[in-house]
C-alpha cells in the first residue's frame, strides 16, 4: 500500500514536470552527455556514419536502409513488417549520429573520426534533434493515426534514452534552444509519467524501469526525477528477484535471446546505480551465458529466440567450454 501511494505521489510530480523551469545551469555543464540508452554501439564504420549524417538509416537489420528526413511519416509501414515499424518508434537508428559526439576521436576509423570533427557532430546532433522533434510533434499517445506500436511499454522505454541524449548532448554543443528543449522536456516527462505507471512483466518490466532510470539521471532538473529514480531501481531489483535464479543466474523467460538482453540491461543499471549486487548479478550471468551458445558460437534457437549479437568475450569463453550443463527451473 505504501508502495503505491509513493508511485502516485511520483505520478503527481511528474505531471507538473512540464511546467517546471529550463535546465539548470548544473545540468546544461553536465558534458559530455552519456549515452546511457540501450543500443549504444561504438563500432560503425565511415559508411554507416555518413549515411545516418546525410539522412540514410538502416531501421531494422534486414531490411532498408530507410531515407527519414522530416517530416517523416511515422504511421507508414513500409515492409508490412511488425519488428520494422518497433525499431522505428524506438528511435534505436539514431545511435550512429550520437556515435559522432559519443565515442573519442581516437578510437574511430580516420575517415570516421573526420566526420566526427566538432562541426560534423553538430551537425549530426542537429539532424537527431530534428527527428525527435519531428517524432514528439507526429505521436502524442493515443493520437489520431498514431501507430499503436509506438507507446509500446518496451518501445517508449527505449525511446526515453534517445530523446534524453539528444536533449543533454544538444544542451551541451549549443544546439538545442529553450523552445526545443522545453518540447523535448516535456516528452521526458510524459514518458516519465507513463513508464511509473507501467507495471511491466518478464524482461519489458526490465526495460520500463531502466528507461524510467535514465530519465532520472539525463534529466535531474525534471520534477521529482530522484523519486522516478528510486521507484525505477526497486521495481528493477523485485523483478530480478522473482525472475533471475540465484544460483545459475538464468533469466526465466526461457529464451537464450532474453538471457542476453537482459545481461545488458542488467549491466547497464548496474553501471547507472554503482551497485555491487546487481553487478555481481551480472558477472554470474555471463557466466551461464556461454553454454547458451551452439558449437559455431551462435544463439541457442530456443523459444522466443533470434539471431542477435552475442559479446565477443562470451563467444571467446564458449569456444572453451566443454561436454554439458543442466540447468533446473
Amino acid at each position: 500500500m505504501r508502495a503505491r501511494r509513493i508511485q502516485h505521489f511520483v505520478l503527481a510530480i511528474v505531471a507538473a514536470a512540464a511546467l517546471s523551469p529550463p535546465a539548470s545551469a548544473a545540468e546544461r555543464q553536465h558534458c559530455p552527455a552519456e549515452p546511457l540508452y540501450f543500443q549504444f554501439q561504438p563500432a560503425y564504420g565511415p559508411e554507416r556514419l555518413a549515411a545516418a549524417r546525410a539522412g540514410d538509416f538502416k531501421v531494422h537489420q534486414r531490411l532498408g536502409p530507410d531515407r527519414l528526413v522530416p517530416p517523416i511519416a511515422w504511421a507508414e509501414d513500409r515492409y508490412g513488417n511488425e519488428d520494422w515499424r518497433s525499431s522505428l518508434h524506438s528511435l534505436e537508428w539514431l545511435d550512429p549520429l550520437f556515435n559522432l559526439d559519443a565515442v573519442p576521436a581516437l578510437r574511430l576509423d580516420p575517415v570516421a573520426r573526420d566526420l566526427a570533427r566538432p562541426e560534423g557532430s553538430r551537425i549530426a546532433l542537429a539532424r537527431a534533434r530534428d527527428i525527435v522533434l519531428d517524432w514528439i510533434a507526429a505521436n502524442p499517445p493515443g493520437g489520431a493515426g498514431v501507430d499503436e506500436r509506438a507507446w509500446g511499454n518496451k518501445i517508449a522505454a527505449e525511446r526515453a534514452g534517445y530523446i534524453a541524449y539528444a536533449l543533454r548532448a544538444g544542451r551541451c554543443a549549443g544546439i538545442v534552444d529553450y523552445a526545443a528543449g522545453r518540447v523535448m522536456r516535456e516528452s521526458l516527462a510524459l514518458h516519465a509519467r507513463y513508464l511509473a505507471a507501467e507495471r511491466g512483466s518478464g524482461n519489458h518490466g526490465l526495460f520500463v524501469d531502466y528507461g524510467l532510470a535514465v530519465i532520472a539521471r539525463q534529466a535531474p532538473s525534471l520534477e521529482g526525477a530522484k523519486m522516478l529514480g528510486r521507484l525505477a531501481e526497486r521495481r528493477f531489483r523485485r523483478l530480478l528477484d522473482q525472475r533471475l535464479d540465484r544460483g545459475d543466474a538464468l533469466w526465466r523467460e526461457h529464451s537464450p535471446t532474453y538471457q542476453f538482453l537482459v545481461l545488458r540491461l542488467l549491466s547497464k543499471m548496474a553501471r547507472l546505480t554503482g551497485d555491487s549486487d546487481l553487478a555481481s548479478r551480472a558477472r554470474r550471468m555471463e557466466r551461464s551465458a556461454p553454454w547458451l551458445l551452439n558449437p559455431s558460437g551462435r544463439l541457442l534457437q530456443l523459444g522466443d529466440s533470434y539471431a542477435s549479437r552475442v559479446p565477443p568475450r562470451v563467444r571467446s569463453r564458449s569456444a572453451r567450454v566443454d561436454g554439458a550443463r543442466a540447468f533446473f527451473d
